[in-house]
């Protein structure tokens, strides 16, 4: 019904690490193919940016929905759009999110979607092959959670949470038997992304929503471009002793509190290196984070935060480490205006964590007691009040 991937890794020189991306003038096309039987779109973005795309019925439209991107610079009633397609707007999205929606005179499904890199910027491109009336509304349906309706303005504004999954592409994280990190956290943050949108009280959105490479770098600036008001970071762990299993949360500290969450953090540090990039700072950004009143109240509402999750991981993870509360200097977590926590699942070392984490139900389970935490957790004052 729907295709939500997530961007390549990338970013603007020179640009604002704030700043959202944008849409470059000029940079949207629309066109048709095969005897009016496929329809392509093409739209020019000047740094990477998440997105999804789905078609909705009543009447037929493709709608396409861009993390945190500026799109003043579009002039819609300067593109062509070719037969088949009745109209070309912008539409409400929900907080964080862009939307542009191409009404449709006839059915045309998603055959492929996909962010090419091109430069420092990405183009985004989608192809719609023509389908009957029955296959049509078989495959169209918005994301669970996802707005598509009109905006109320009378209603208040839903917290977002952003959810970044662990590794991706060629870093493929920790791993044992042949299950890798980045396929587990992905597939955890996609339940717990559902978990969260049945509650009926959140936005949510991933930093990566397939096998795709991101800078550590990156999946911070998109929680500080979305205006997140709670990030979490899914991880799971890998030791040479067997035995050690159960979950982990951890919020940031400059110490660590243990030699153990120092050298875990040292790892998830390198990711970017796997990629070739340079690697991150390590003393002034993190001075930067734990500085002023703003960050104070920040790191306090992290660490309430990580105890909700972690008291939720509990009954849902076994052995000695029971979803312990801990600190260590990992650079996801130095956004100081965004209460943050990574997430150890379990250890895919340990036969019985890895079946844990693999099993669908268990990630279900898991998912639901994390969102009811977080629901706990923002009923309680848990979200920064952002002026």
């Amino acid at each position: 019904a729907a295709a939500q991937p997530a961007p390549a890794a990338g970013a603007e020189a020179g640009a604002p690490p704030g700043r959202p991306p944008r849409a470059l003038p000029g940079g949207l096309a629309v066109e048709r193919g095969f005897f009016g039987h496929a329809l392509w779109l093409g739209l020019a973005l000047d740094r990477p940016a998440a997105y999804r795309v789905f078609t909705l019925e009543a009447p037929p439209r493709l709608v396409v929905d861009l993390a945190g991107v500026d799109l003043a610079g579009l002039d819609l009633a300067a593109v062509d759009h070719p037969i088949g397609v009745a109209a070309l707007s912008r539409a409400p999205a929900g907080p964080g999110w862009s939307r542009l929606v191409l009404e449709l005179e006839r059915p045309y499904a998603i055959e492929t979607a996909a962010l090419e890199p091109e430069g420092p910027g990405a183009t985004l491109r989608v192809a719609l092959g023509r389908v009957g009336a029955a296959e049509f509304a078989a495959r169209s349906g918005a994301p669970p959670g996802v707005q598509t309706g009109a905006v109320d303005p009378e209603s208040p504004a839903r917290p977002l949470i952003v959810i970044d999954p662990g590794h991706g592409g060629v870093d493929p994280g920790a791993g044992r038997d042949g299950v890798a990190e980045k396929e587990v956290t992905l597939a955890f943050a996609e339940a717990l992304r559902d978990a969260l949108a049945a509650t009926g009280r959140f936005d949510v959105a991933l930093t990566r929503a397939d096998d795709a490479f991101l800078a550590l770098g990156d999946r911070v600036a998109q929680a500080q471009s979305l205006g997140a008001r709670a990030f979490l970071s899914i991880h799971a762990n890998a030791v040479e002793d067997a035995g050690a299993r159960g979950g982990i949360v951890f919020t940031l500290s400059e110490t660590g509190s243990s030699g153990a969450a120092r050298d875990r953090a040292a790892i998830e540090n390198r990711a970017d290196l796997v990629a070739g990039l340079a690697p991150p700072p390590t003393a002034d950004p993190v001075a930067e984070a734990l500085g002023g009143i703003r960050a104070a109240e920040g790191r306090a509402r992290s660490v309430e935060l990580a105890r909700a999750l972690a008291e939720a991981l509990r009954p849902v993870t076994e052995g000695g480490t029971q979803a312990s509360l801990q600190s260590a200097n990992f650079q996801v977590l130095r956004i100081p205006e965004i209460p943050a926590a990574l997430v150890e699942l379990g250890f895919l070392s340990n036969p019985e964590d890895r079946a844990r984490m693999t099993s669908p139900e268990w990630r279900a389970r898991a998912a639901a007691a994390l969102a009811a935490a977080l629901a706990g957790w923002t009923a309680a004052g848990g979200p920064l009040t952002r002026n």
